[in-house]
């Protein structure tokens, strides 16, 4: 495995190469311009045409290039790849803290790595309540990070047996967000809402709906009274499609707001 000072030389190495690379274009239109003039010159000759000296506008045609190419091109090309690595440092170390907080609560622990792969959509960190548990049958909770390391959404996530009673399906579900909740508070992240580091827990009318109803019927509810964008939903299938590939989830959505 690299080690950060081996990355940082590669990233830089990356940088050489695309300004190089530019740097060699041109002077292959130059080489090109050069002999479409030796062409046009023997050709002058034979017709006994005079024709002016390219050196000036040939020196105009690449110096023109370089010039717009220094100027403007490698200073943004420089400056986008040293923000580009400090967003990076900025959310590895946002997504270490989020990493190290959710350890005592989760048997596995997932994330994104900023250094070695840029997301202009931003990174995850995944808490899975359980080691055994997938994406098919999983509780966890999801941490949304942008690309400078601030939490922008947190979501939770509890899969529904159907061989339980929907009494002991929303308890259970209550019992594992409060877990998965607990260590939010003390996380020391950077947020866009300090709201969505408060613990949460399933709202009373998502309750009723969901105990009224059955394991066929689906429940969204949005928490309107919430400071933070916040949802509420019981995703499932129909009797007539439910079947042994289908799993149905409660999830608890969480989305700060923009100030």
């Amino acid at each position: 495995m690299l080690k950060r000072s081996d990355n940082e030389s590669a990233r830089n190495l990356g940088d050489a190469a695309e300004v190089a690379a530019a740097i060699g274009a041109v002077a292959t239109a130059a080489e090109v311009l050069d002999e479409t003039y030796a062409n046009a010159k023997a050709m002058a000759a034979a017709s006994g045409m005079p024709i002016p000296s390219a050196k000036k506008w040939i020196v105009a045609l690449v110096a023109l290039p370089l010039a717009l190419m220094f100027g403007t091109y490698i200073p943004q090309l420089v400056q986008g790849s040293n923000e580009m690595r400090a967003n990076a440092r900025a959310a590895a170390e946002q997504i270490a803290l989020a990493q190290k907080a959710l350890e005592p609560v989760c048997e596995y622990v997932s994330a994104d790595d900023p250094h070695e792969r840029y997301q202009d959509y931003g990174y995850h960190v995944r808490g899975y309540l359980h080691k055994g548990d997938s994406d098919s049958r999983s509780t966890y909770v999801y941490l949304d990070f942008d690309t400078k390391g601030t939490l922008t959404g947190v979501s939770y996530t509890a899969e529904i047996d159907p061989g339980l009673s929907l009494e002991d399906n929303l308890a259970r579900a209550e019992q594992d967000f409060e877990t998965l909740c607990a260590p939010m508070p003390n996380m020391n992240v950077k947020t866009l809402n300090p709201e969505l580091m408060a613990p949460h827990g399933i709202p009373n009318e998502f309750k009723e709906a969901f105990l009224n109803g059955s394991i066929y019927d689906t429940v969204s509810i949005k928490m309107s009274d919430s400071p933070i964008k916040a949802y509420c939903s019981f995703d499932t299938e129909p009797e007539e499609e439910f079947d042994e590939y289908t799993h149905p989830r409660i999830y608890l959505m969480l989305a700060g707001k923009a100030h």
